[in-house]
């Protein structure tokens, strides 16, 4: 297993080499798994924590506000006491940088880094983008005393801070005296001590809920894509193509859904199974979702403060959903967004008017109206995640995969998108000691990190019928990313109605399995029909509701979302493993035997090629190399050097798309 990951973290360091020579940007090095990843440095940007008040968390003091604006800085907020400062123009002054450490109410600073072996190109976006903070993740080998290790980190200036919940033998360790770059070279001395088995940064990183600022050049956006009205006969449910295709396409095209539909009729619907979505904010109280959670029974001292349905890794509490702190983040900017004329906007948000460039004050207000939007919406994408997965609509709303399943909501990721190795270790080890059957990973392309992929691999030894499923990536690159890529981890690739591959999906080494995933350029149907969670009654206090739908939402609440991305596609996957399961009663089936008969009943019938797929296939195959994504830029074919030449379905859809009526059919004739 070790080889296999080696082997990705091999050819990622080719990209990012080639990447890092072709771009004008300071690298430093991090090295996992005995491979070096050149990471770029941001020199515009730089993250800051400041010292706690009695004020919300969430916003910076005022004098220290005032002085981040003085200097000609926006200001982004990436969680509680914490924000990243980017520069108008240019890299950041020795002036500016030298001011903020040295104030008063700055507690840390640390650097901002761009990995653009993780997105195939060397343009930074928030996707990419990673904080070096002043804590390492640390595993060592169980005979390893806790004054043992503290003896060693004396040595090299760190200090331990604690162990880390829900995992075996890791620690999350401090530098005393040492910030940014200077702790990775920490790191690969600490490496070098007996007993001592990984040492890497607490890396924060964005994944699924980030926001790019449009451009002149990205003219489009969601909003401006059309909102297709059903029929006056036509349901809700029956929009949801995922499920049943025969809407859309009718009796006579091949069927490109998961055939849950048919699934239903003979199953108890995934009763008895439980899923953990770890992911953003996941607004339980959704009418679809209210009855779904999963309420694992807990003794008063195992349980984490506050817990009682799952967890908030982010806030440290027992719910999921925004709370009030975080909605009054929120709702100033999402309510600017639809009082403000189009002059009163461009005034109050001079900033952002500025990094737009030269374009029409329309133009320019018409993308910063959207962006506003946009950064309260995908807020949700923990709640759009849950909601295919187990939706269970009382009315006449939406019904998900598996809706007689439970959801354990798990959220890791804060208002700026970015979650921690440390939440995401404690995360799932939570939710496999939780019992849950199912673990969705809608993650996107992560860093890899040694101590999360040793932590899979004992979860995976510990609890042998858990399944943990991973969306491969939205990069449109040869071979899935992180987590996806973690031998034992399902990986899951998008098709759109029309049975393609979803043009932003990742293909080739190591995907497993493909699902819908939606193409929102197809139209408003083309996206995966879910829940949504702009609907909360204090983001539109004062406000006049809209009159039509905006952004991803179907309703002018945004009470239901049409979506695309792996991310989706992952959790209709998770959702057909807990039908599976459900069938199982006991789990008789192991997780090599369930999965086994997951993909045996996948299918690439209803799949077809797109031309350019076609192509660069017969490229790879001919030539032996994969994505020419960005010149210079050149990614390897795959995670694997596959044994034997694979065939151009498997190659972009792996075993196929997965068949929910099929795989439940499967386990139901083993008993």
């Amino acid at each position: 297993m070790k080889r296999a990951i080696s082997a990705m973290l091999a050819l990622a360091a080719t990209c990012s080499s080639t990447l890092a020579v072709s771009a004008s940007m300071p690298t430093v090095d991090y090295t996992v798994f005995g491979h070096t990843l050149p990471l770029q440095v941001k020199s515009e940007a730089i993250a800051i924590t400041w010292n706690p008040t009695e004020a919300n968390a969430y916003q910076m003091p005022d004098d220290l506000e005032d002085f981040v604006r003085s200097h000609n800085l926006i200001i982004q907020s990436t969680g509680q006491h914490h924000a990243i400062l980017t520069a108008l123009s240019g890299p950041l002054t020795d002036t500016s940088l030298n001011a903020l450490r040295n104030h008063s109410q700055v507690a840390s600073v640390q650097s901002v880094l761009h990995s653009p072996w993780a997105t195939g190109t060397a343009k930074p976006s928030a996707t990419s983008t990673l904080l070096l903070t002043d804590e390492l993740i640390v595993q060592v080998d169980p005979s390893l005393s806790a004054t043992a290790l503290e003896v060693k980190l004396q040595r090299v200036g760190l200090e331990l801070v604690r162990p880390l919940r829900f995992a075996e033998s890791q620690y999350v360790v401090r530098s005393r005296s040492q910030h940014g770059p200077e702790l990775l070279n920490t790191a690969q001395r600490l490496r070098q001590f007996s007993g001592i088995i990984s040492a890497e940064p607490n890396m924060m990183q964005a994944s699924v809920a980030t926001v790019n600022l449009p451009s002149a050049s990205q003219p489009v956006e969601i909003s401006r894509l059309p909102h297709t009205k059903p029929n006056a006969d036509t349901s809700l449910q029956q929009t949801a193509w995922h499920l049943d295709s025969r809407h859309y396409r009718g009796n006579r095209l091949p069927r490109t859904d998961i055939h849950a539909t048919e699934a239903w009729e003979i199953s108890n619907r995934g009763a008895g199974v439980n899923v953990a979505v770890i992911d953003s904010t996941i607004q339980w109280d959704h009418p679809d979702l209210i009855n779904q959670l999963a309420c694992p029974n807990i003794s008063a001292d195992t349980a984490l403060p506050d817990e009682t349905c799952g967890y908030d890794f982010v806030e440290a509490d027992g719910d999921t959903r925004l709370s009030e702190a975080e909605i009054e983040i929120l709702k100033p900017k999402f309510q600017d967004s639809f009082r403000l004329s189009d002059q009163q906007l461009l005034a109050n948000y001079p900033g952002l008017v500025q990094m737009l460039g030269d374009m029409r004050s329309s133009e320019k207000a018409r993308i910063i109206r959207g962006y506003l939007r946009y950064q309260v919406e995908v807020n949700f994408h923990g709640t759009w995640t849950a909601g295919v997965i187990t939706a269970n609509s009382p009315g006449d709303g939406l019904i998900g995969v598996a809706p007689d399943a439970k959801i354990l909501p798990v959220r890791v990721f804060d208002l700026a998108g970015f979650t921690s190795t440390e939440r995401l270790i404690e995360a799932t080890g939570y939710a496999a000691a939780r019992g849950v059957d199912v673990i969705n990973l809608s993650l996107g392309s992560l860093i890899p990190s040694e101590a999360f992929t040793h932590h899979l691999f004992d979860l995976l030894d510990r609890y042998p019928n858990l399944v943990i499923v991973a969306s491969a990536g939205n990069s449109n690159l040869d071979g899935v990313g992180f987590p996806a890529a973690i031998p034992g981890v399902l990986s899951v690739g998008a098709t759109t109605l029309d049975g393609e591959r979803a043009s932003y999906s990742t293909y080739g080494g190591q995907l497993d399995i493909v699902a819908p995933g939606g193409d929102l350029w197809l139209g408003a149907r083309g996206g995966i029909l879910t829940t949504g969670g702009t609907w909360l009654p204090e983001l539109w206090e004062g406000l006049s509701i809209p009159q039509s739908a905006w952004g991803y939402g179907v309703d002018p609440l945004g009470k239901y979302v049409r979506v695309e991305g792996t991310s989706f596609a992952a959790p209709n996957v998770a959702g057909v493993v807990a039908l599976m399961r459900g069938e199982d009663v006991g789990s008789r089936l192991s997780r090599e035997e369930l999965l086994e008969r997951l993909l045996a009943t996948a299918s690439h019938e209803a799949l077809s090629l797109s031309e350019s797929d076609h192509k660069h296939y017969r490229l790879q195959k001919e030539l032996g190399f994969g994505t020419v994504f960005d010149i210079p830029f050149v990614r390897r074919s795959g995670i694997y050097e596959p044994s034997a030449p694979i065939d151009a379905e498997q190659y972009y859809f792996g075993a196929g798309v997965v068949n929910a009526l099929q795989a439940v059919e499967s386990v139901q004739k083993k008993f």
